[in-house]
This record gives C-alpha cells, structure tokens and sequence, in this order.
C-alpha cells in the first residue's frame, strides 16, 4: 500500500522482485544485457537513441519533455538521445513545441502509413542503434495493422511502447506480433500511458503485490476516469473520443464478455477533495479485457467522464443517433474534432486540463480497496507516464515479446515506476480504505462527521 507523501511515492511494501507474470519471460540476466547496446556521443560517451513518433502532439512532445527532465536523475534514462518524429515539416513540427525542448532534441519527418520511412527511421545509423521507439501518433481506432511495432520488430529495435487506448488495436499486436517480437529479441509494451498505462499497473499493484488481503483474490474491478475538457490534449484525443463511440463497451461479468452499447451506464464516483462527485459512462477500453486476462479477475469494467456536463450528454447523444459508419470514420472524426477545436480549446481555458483516475478493486472477501490519482495537467502527467514505461524497457529487464501493462515483468520496480509517473500529481493514493478517497467531512466532535 502506498501513498504519495511530500511529492514523492512512499510504498509500504516495496517494489522488485521476480517476474510472476503468465507472459513466459525469460531470465533477467538474458535481458539485461540489452540496456548495453548504443552508440556513442561526440565526446565518447554512451548515447541511446529513442524515437518519438507523433512527437509534435502534445502526447509526444511532453513525453520527451519528460525524458529530458529526467535522464539526469533516472539512471535507466541517462545518456538517451531523443529524436522526434512526424510527417510535418521541422519548422513547422518545431513551432509547436515548448521551446525548451527545441534546441534539445533532433526532428525527422517520417510517414507512419509508409514502411520504407519507417524502416530509415529505425535502422542502424553511423553504428547507433535505436534503442527504443515510442509511437505515440494516434488516433489508434479503426486500423487494421500495427504498422510501427511491425516495424521495430523488422529493425530489430531495442524496445517499443505505444500508448495505444484502442482495445483491437492492442488485443491484435500481442496476438499477431508477440511471437515474432518474441523471435527478433524486441521487447514491447502497448497501451502506455495514463490510463490504459499508469491505471493497469495500478490496478496490477492493488491485486498482487500491494494488496491489503493477501489471502484473499480480486473478483471485481472497476477503472473509473474523468478530464477535464480535452484535458488540453488536443484534436487527437477527441478524435479517439469520437471513434471509440462507435464502439460497444466490453465488460466482464462473471468471467463472462458482455459487450453493451457505449456511454450507456452512468455512475457518479467519488474523485476526492480536489474534484468531488463526477458522472462517468462505459467505454470501450483496452484494460478491460487486459485486466482480465492477466490478473484473472472475473468482473471488470471502465468508465469516463468530462466536464462541463453537456459535452457528457453531447456524446451520448452521438453515441445513441449518429451511424456507425460515421463514428467509425476516422476521416469523420478527425474533421469534427478540427471543427470542434476553437470551441473545446474556449472551453478547456474555463474549466481547466485535470485528469483523474478512480480504481475500486472488491476481494472475495467481500472487502474493498481503492485508489485516486489526481493531476492537474493531463498532457504533463501523459507525459511522465510514458517517460516511466520507457525507463522500464530501456532498464533491460522486459523480456522480448508483446507485453500488456499489468504483466509483473513490465514494471519490476513499483516504487521508480510510481516515483515518476506520478510526478507534480496533487492526489496519489494506492490500496487505500475507500473511505480515505473520499471528500472530507464536517467534524461535529466526538469523532463524528457530517
């Protein structure tokens, strides 16, 4: 159990320990011998190049933002040398950017639909080999491939992750690519970011390691998120927003898959002081059914919200009366969130770009553990998220294959891993009470409160 104490993740039971996961993972000394390889910089030093895909959005830019914070802290992330790739020209890739980051990282256009650009991207270059690829170039709905990771896979990459929110898109690059990934010696990692991402290994670290009743197991789990506005995100996330109503919402019940129609279900959780009670709907999302594959938990489903208000009930209505052809029109859905854009970004600079994260988990002894993550930047928090997952795969200890989030060889150090994920977050408590979660109450004395 764990919570976050004077800016910083404080465990209760520490981190480490053995892979025991179901993802065949081999020897850790095998694998360790990966964060070995690089090239070197001018002045002789080891450097480490990590590819960025998408690394213009808001997503890419502030994880490499992140990535530069830290590398002079995180030992798994000293001497990487951050190249940021897109389909957009430099200078106007650049003019996006913070500029703290533009005279710190190097930029080359790359098509992602096109396997020859991705294949010069990530090839060996002058004896310096990628050492890992983060694709970060949503939205991830509606594609029939896994064109980057195919691509990692080809060059023999020394990791990948992606922060995939698309349930086929995830389900289909562990199920077609796993075993060659497997075979090529790559280790990947899908569906890293906040949530999925940071939410699995929580939800992982509330079953397994961190839970309050060892001797009892997870029958239920609930992930429940809320953003403010786009989150300041921009036109992508809306676009995924957009595309993921066109999709039923899987759960699981009982061990049983009930797929049911998206934004449907609504339930008012608790968020705590900072956010208090909030409405979230079902969605389809891909910790859904990763939660349930890895962890065994029968009954497990997700749900989002935003604010203010009428964009929850705009969706709705989209998702209840507008055709499927529509919403699962990729071209579709990135006009309307163009076209939306002036407006959401009036909206965002009202009621601001929180994220937060809910996750219930319900033992089978009838019992509740519970944990809250609250940050006020989403783009920030997206950013050292992925920055934490990245740290995990260029440490040497994932295994080659395609991992989910949850899987125990992925995060083998919870308290670095929540260190930095959840950095400048103003709520971070793990395997808590539910009752601790919740908003403060009037004391009348006597250990009373209203």
């Amino acid at each position: 159990m764990g919570v976050l104490q004077g800016g910083g993740w404080m465990s209760k039971r520490g981190g480490g320990g053995q892979c025991r996961c179901r993802c065949r993972c081999r020897s850790r000394g095998s694998v360790t011998a990966r964060a070995e390889t690089s090239g070197r910089g001018s002045g002789g030093e080891k450097t480490r190049k990590v590819v960025v895909l998408g690394g213009a959005g808001r997503v890419g830019s502030a994880t490499a933002a992140a990535i530069l914070r830290e590398r002079e802290n995180d030992a798994n992330l000293a001497g990487t040398r951050v190249v940021l790739a897109g389909r957009r020209p430099r200078e106007e890739a650049f003019a996006s950017l913070p500029p703290e980051l533009t005279g710190r990282v190097s930029y080359e256009r790359c098509d992602i639909g096109d396997p020859a650009s991705l294949d010069r991207l990530l090839a060996a270059q002058g004896g310096e080999d990628c050492a890992l690829v983060i694709h970060a170039a949503g939205p991830f709905q509606q594609t029939e491939s896994c064109p980057v990771l195919e691509a990692a896979i080809r060059n023999k990459t020394g990791g990948y992750i992606d922060v995939c929110d698309d349930a086929e898109h995830t389900r289909r690059a562990k199920a077609d690519l796993g075993a060659r990934a497997r075979d090529r010696g790559v280790p990947a990692v899908v569906s890293c970011g906040v949530y999925p991402g940071l939410s699995n290994v929580m939800a992982s670290f509330m079953c397994e390691e961190g839970t309050p009743f060892p001797e009892s197991k997870p029958k239920k789990v609930r992930f429940s998120y809320f953003t403010a506005g786009s989150g300041g995100v921009g036109a992508t996330i809306l676009a995924t927003s957009i595309l993921l109503l066109g999709e039923r919402a899987t759960q699981f019940v009982e061990g049983e898959r009930r797929d049911v129609e998206t934004y449907s279900e609504r339930n008012v959780v608790e968020f705590g002081q900072k956010l208090g009670k909030r409405e979230v709907f079902n969605l389809n999302l891909p910790e859904v059914f990763t939660a349930h594959e890895v962890l065994g938990v029968p009954n497990v489903s997700a749900y989002f919200g935003t604010s203010p208000g009428v964009w929850n009930f705009m969706m709705g209505l989209m998702a209840s009366f507008l055709p499927e052809s529509l919403l699962t029109s990729r071209a579709f859905a990135n006009g309307l969130a163009q076209l939306l854009m002036p407006l959401v970004v009036a909206v965002d600079n009202l009621v601001g770009k929180t994220t937060a994260m809910r996750i219930d988990v319900k033992y089978d002894n009838d019992k509740t553990s519970s944990s809250l993550f609250v940050h006020p930047d989403t783009a920030y928090t997206a950013g050292t998220s992925t920055a934490a997952f990245a740290a995990a795969v260029l440490s040497g200890t994932v295994p080659p294959g395609v991992h989910y989030p949850e899987e125990r060889c992925v995060v083998q150090d919870y308290e670095s891993f929540f260190k930095l994920s959840s950095s400048k977050a103003q709520a971070f408590l793990v395997a808590q009470a539910p009752w601790r979660l919740e908003q403060v109450g009037v004391r009348i004395g006597m250990g009373m409160y209203l």
